[in-house]
């Protein structure tokens, strides 16, 4: 692959990451706002932690740093 080439899948990567990255922070957002709006108990707080880990996980696999819970 050429320089330029590679140059140009860098951004295109760095571009998509960064769109990634930004839809899962407005979706971890949401689903926090909804949890404390709703104040789920048991089977329902688990599917709102089920979320929020996968949230976790696909942001660290887009780069982003682990969250300290």
């Amino acid at each position: 692959m050429s320089d330029s080439a590679s140059s140009a899948a860098e951004a295109a990567r760095r571009s998509l990451v960064h769109e990634i990255r930004n839809a899962l922070g407005a979706i971890r957002t949401a689903t926090e706002l909804l949890q404390r709006r709703y104040q789920p108990d048991g089977r329902d707080q688990r599917l709102f932690e089920v979320i929020l880990s996968e949230i976790d996980r696909l942001s660290e696999l887009a780069g982003a740093p682990p969250r300290r819970k």
